[in-house]
């Protein structure tokens, strides 16, 4: 078999640049080589004598005849043998006969010289069409050629412009030699582009991969099974085991019953996509929740389980038809939630246990806070974490703790965050949700970020000598107004003010950092 005879579309973006760049610049030559026979038939035909008829048989004749009947019969052997090398010979064989051209001495020698360019270029065109078809995936095809195409203009530009340019400067002949010793030297660039590729399909060559595979598993007699000469081999029981198989049948142990393919690793969560494409599936209910609330939720895992086991199966389809080697047994999907930790949801599915969906490892229900309302979007940088509850916390997190404050290690920080509709953000914990009565979930202020005001009006307010406890009535500013200094004195906090400046003013609106919490109990979702 050849090595173009299973050429999947696999090849890595740079490499496939690479290729349509050197068939690009073999199509100019090709085009190049036949432009400058028109460009310099001047001095051709004074210095060799050729009349009219013998110039046109020069140039259509000579030409056509093998060019015509050979591009059939070489895109043949370029399908049974190797494309690249069919279009790197065509390309050495146009360029050599190119540069004889500079050498003829009379009509019969030019005629033959031309007949051998006819004979390169017909294997030229074909073989780069196939092998752009075996390189690109289908949705590139079509740019791709369309670049390749422009070999044509390229190649008559430059032939014009080099032929005539070197004609000029020193003769013809001289422009036939320089312009086909130039493909010459291009030549072994191009068989090094071929070795590679060829390295390339032989490791995706299923002929090849499969029995190896398929040998790497087996152990016969406590010794390796190996795969050579195209036929499995092992070291003591037999030089192949492709008839003495089935007499050591019972000695055979599958070394690994459940190895897969090479895969990607696709870490796009998926719950983006859902948000935005079905809500509704995404949180049932969604719709009917009431403005400015919060309530803790749980995920479903069986859901989970379900939707990125039907991802990868078709994820696994896809990669099959856009050609990528693949058993469809691996699992590039394996985030669902847009996670904080990096940790991904499911573990591969060909290591799944023989359980029910929602079951497998890895797979818990968490706990998760909805936020609906503008709190969210209008402070982006709120800190949210959770805090176990003693059983004598009466007065918050961590009031009962050594030194009256919440402990750095005991704090659970969120696993994953999202955005739903226009106003609705979730924050999930690692938490059981059977186990969030035992827990306080906090939301705050970053410490980092000083806000300036003064609180609403609740009730008949408070009567304090502190600033923190001034509201918008005490000074008399209804909403929309300025802050009037005549106003601030009105503050019962402004007795015995002096001559008050910027830094007075900015202390008495400075408000301490917010910092709310609820308990576990008081988010479940009512029955």
């Amino acid at each position: 078999m050849s090595d173009d005879s299973i050429t999947p579309p696999v090849s890595r973006p740079g490499y496939r640049a690479l290729v349509l760049a050197m068939l690009l610049l073999v199509y100019s030559f090709n085009f190049l080589d036949r432009q400058v026979l028109g460009i310099l038939a001047g001095p051709i035909r004074a210095d060799l004598h050729l009349s009219a008829l013998q110039f046109g048989a020069l140039g259509g004749i000579a030409f056509a005849l093998l060019y015509a009947t050979l591009a059939v019969p070489l895109a043949i052997l370029a399908d049974k043998t190797s494309r690249s090398w069919v279009i790197t010979g065509s390309l050495v064989v146009w360029s050599g006969f190119t540069a004889l051209c500079g050498l003829a001495t009379g009509f019969s020698q030019l005629f033959w010289c031309r007949l051998g360019v006819g004979v390169g270029e017909a294997g030229g065109v074909a073989p780069s069409y196939a092998f752009i078809a075996d390189s690109f995936p289908p949705r590139e095809r079509a740019r791709a050629l369309a670049i390749y195409s422009l070999g044509v203009p390229l190649g008559l530009a430059a032939g014009a412009l080099l032929g005539g340019y070197i004609a000029a400067t020193v003769n013809w002949r001289m422009a036939f030699i320089i312009l086909g010793v130039a493909g010459i030297v291009l030549a072994p660039i191009d068989f090094a582009i071929a070795a590679n590729a060829t390295a390339m399909r032989s490791r995706i060559d299923a002929d090849r991969t499969v029995p190896a595979r398929l040998a790497s598993t087996l152990s016969l007699g406590g010794q390796a099974v190996g795969y050579a000469g195209g036929a499995l081999a092992h070291t003591y029981f037999a030089a192949s085991l492709d008839g003495a198989l089935l007499a050591h049948l019972r000695y055979v142990v599958p070394a690994f019953f459940d190895r897969v393919m090479a895969y990607p690793e696709l870490p796009f969560p998926l719950s983006r996509k859902l948000e935005v494409l079905a809500p509704d599936v995404f949180l049932p209910g969604v719709g009917v929740l009431p403005n400015d609330f919060i309530m803790a939720v749980q995920t479903n895992p069986r859901f989970v389980e379900a939707l990125m086991l039907g991802a990868n199966h078709e994820m696994g389809r896809e990669m099959l038809w856009q050609g990528l080697p693949t058993d469809q047994r691996g699992t590039p999907l394996r985030c669902f939630w847009q996670r904080l930790d990096g940790a991904p949801d499911i573990e591969p599915i060909h290591q799944w246990n023989a359980l029910p969906l929602g079951h497998q490892p890895g797979s818990a229900p968490m706990t998760v806070l909805l936020f609906r309302g503008r709190l969210l979007e209008r402070y982006r940088t709120l800190t949210i974490y959770a805090y176990p509850m003693n059983a004598a916390d009466e007065k918050g997190p961590g009031a009962n703790e050594a030194g009256g404050g919440m402990l750095a290690a005991r704090i659970e920080h969120p696993v994953l965050r999202g955005h739903l509709l226009a106003d609705i953000d979730y924050v999930g914990f690692a938490i059981d949700p059977d186990l969030i009565d035992g827990w306080f979930f906090v939301v705050e202020e970053h410490m980092t970020e000083p806000r300036f005001g003064f609180d609403e009006r609740v009730g008949n307010g408070q009567n304090s000598s502190n600033w923190q406890d001034v509201d918008w009535v005490d000074i008399d500013t209804p909403p929309g107004a300025h802050i009037a200094l005549a106003k601030l004195r009105l503050a019962q906090p402004a007795a015995g003010w002096g001559d008050p400046h910027a830094a007075t003013i900015a202390l008495a609106a400075l408000q301490r950092p917010f910092r709310g919490y609820w308990r576990g109990q008081a988010l479940r979702m009512p029955k």
